[in-house]
This record gives structure tokens, C-alpha cells and sequence, in this order.
């Protein structure tokens, strides 16, 4: 099914793809702590032609299936939670939007395939998570995104493609990619340069090799990589830097003897922290 709504949006019920159009300054504003469990509770967000600004926190949740009241939202101050809906497929609604002051938490769909809809995005101030959505199988593409304060992608087991990121830049916190286990590789990550925080990549099944982080050239934290069955090879990981901890351990397929020649090339570059290798192949 689809409809054209009065400002020119095109919604297509079900698969819930929507194609907004620019929005008019000066913006809506609208305070508060919001939740929308049912569609007329996003109705206090209709703007016609103008912008969208909350000042405050917002969470869509449970059987909301017309976003429409959402297509002109550009800033929220706070936090943005997508959370536990039955009928939204994608964030195609969320395609002015541009910053987020909190968190943006996109968890528990049970019908989002892509997250594909944040083309604007620049910024999310504090974390950016991804995280128990069954049938996730792709991030689209953030082309704006170059830094996130914190990024989690967690226990997502469809998740085949992450090449949406491949503007990311800079992680200001820690960075932890878990659980995921569909996942073939890491290239959508080539541009990542700095991780102020820890890097903890665990427990993805299929990845054999983690050339993705070829262009990361410092950890501020740990690096931890564990239980990642097929992981074959640390080419590509080569950083200038790393804090405290290095944790390569139990992965069975990853030879110890190049995890021991990894560690000993990050402590002829300075690092002085501790060191956990247990449990990896021969």
C-alpha cells in the first residue's frame, strides 16, 4: 500500500519507505520527554513544510507504523530510541535528520532490514547503538558521518554488511562490534582512524580477517579480540598506538605464534600494558 500525504511524502505502508521533502526554516520546536507507543501519539510532531526541532528525548517503540509526523526532524538535544517496533522496516523517515545531542539507539526490530535512511546524519553526541535487531542485514549508507562518540553494533544475527560506515572517521569513546554473527568482514571500516576508547571486537563468527582497520592508527584504550572462531589473520591491524590491554584470546583458528609476533611489534612502538593471548590456534 502507499499514499501521498499533504506535504508531499511518500509513505509506503508495511515496508514503511519514506521520501521526504526539504523542510522550511525557521524550524517547529517541541520540548520534552517523549515516547510514541501508538501512531497518534507522534501526531504533536507534524510540521507541514517546516523543519523539526526536539528539545529533549523521543522513543518510538511498539506499534507505531506511520512516521510521516517524523519526516522533518533535523536535531533532537537528546536521546532517539527506535525500540521494540512490529512494523518498521528502515529509518527512511529519519532522512533530514542531521544531529542527535544523546544517544541514537536503534534496538529489539523485529522487522528492520537496514537502518538505511541517516544519509544526513553528522553527529551523535554520545552513543550510537545498534543491537538485537533479528533481521538486520545492513547498515545503508551514513555518507555524513565522520565521528560518534561511542559506537556499539551488537547482537545483530543477520547482520552480513557494514560498508554504510566507510565515512567514519574518528570514535571519541570506546568502540564495540559483538555478536554479530553473519558477518563477513570489517572493509565498511577502512576509514577509521582514532579510537579514543577501547576497541572490542567479539564473538563474530564468520569474519576470517580484519584488513577493514587498515587505516586505524591509534587505540587510546584496549584492544580486545576474543572468541572469534574464523578469524584467521590480524593483517591489516597495525596501529601506532595502543593504551593499556591487549586481549587476543580464544580464537581458534588465529595462530598464536602471529598474535605473539602482533604483540611484540606493538611494545617495540611503546606499549608497556598488559598482555592476554591464551587460548588461540597453534
Amino acid at each position: 500500500l502507499q499514499d501521498l500525504s499533504k506535504s508531499g511524502v511518500l509513505v509506503r505502508f508495511g515496508s514503511q519507505h519514506i521520501e521526504p521533502d526539504p523542510c522550511d526554516n525557521p524550524p517547529i520546536r517541541r520540548t520534552g520527554t517523549f515516547t510514541a507507543e501508538v501512531n497518534r501519539d507522534l501526531l504533536i510532531f507534524r510540521s507541514g513544510s517546516r523543519c523539526l526541532n526536539v528539545i529533549g528525548s523521543l522513543t518510538v517503540e511498539d506499534e507505531v507504523d506511520d512516521l510521516t509526523p517524523l519526516t522533518k526532524l533535523t536535531d533532537i538535544t537528546g536521546t532517539l530510541r527506535i525500540r521494540r517496533t512490529e512494523s518498521v522496516s528502515d529509518l527512511s523517515f529519519l532522512a533530514l535528520l542531521s544531529n542527535v545531542g544523546g544517544d541514537l539507539a536503534i534496538t529489539d526490530n523485529d522487522i528492520m532490514t537496514s537502518i538505511s535512511g541517516l544519509g544526513r546524519l553528522r553527529s551523535v553526541e554520545d552513543r550510537f547503538i545498534v543491537k538485537a535487531n533479528p533481521v538486520l542485514q545492513s547498515l545503508g549508507v551514513m555518507e555524513s558521518l565522520s565521528t560518534v562518540a561511542e559506537l556499539r553494533i551488537e547482537s545483530n544475527p543477520v547482520l552480513e554488511d557494514i560498508s554504510g560506515l566507510e565515512s567514519l572517521g574518528a570514535v571519541s569513546g570506546n568502540f564495540v562490534m559483538s555478536g554479530n554473527d553473519q558477518l563477513i568482514d570489517v572493509e565498511g571500516l577502512r576509514n577509521l582512524e582514532e579510537i579514543d576508547g577501547s576497541l572490542s571486537f567479539d564473538n563474530n563468527d564468520l569474519v576470517e580477517h580484519v584488513q577493514g582497520f587498515r587505516g586505524l592508527r591509534r587505540i587510546g584504550g584496549s584492544l580486545r579480540v576474543r572468541l572469534n572462531n574464523e578469524l584467521r589473520s590480524l593483517a591489516g591491524l597495525d596501529p601506532d598506538e595502543i593504551g593499556n590491554v591487549i586481549d587476543i584470546s580464544r580464537n581458534p583458528n588465529l595462530s598464536q605464534g602471529e598474535v605473539d609476533l602482533f604483540v611484540e611489534r606493538m611494545q617495540s612502538r611503546g606499549f608497556d600494558g598488559t598482555v592476554l593471548t591464551g587460548g588461540n590456534g597453534d
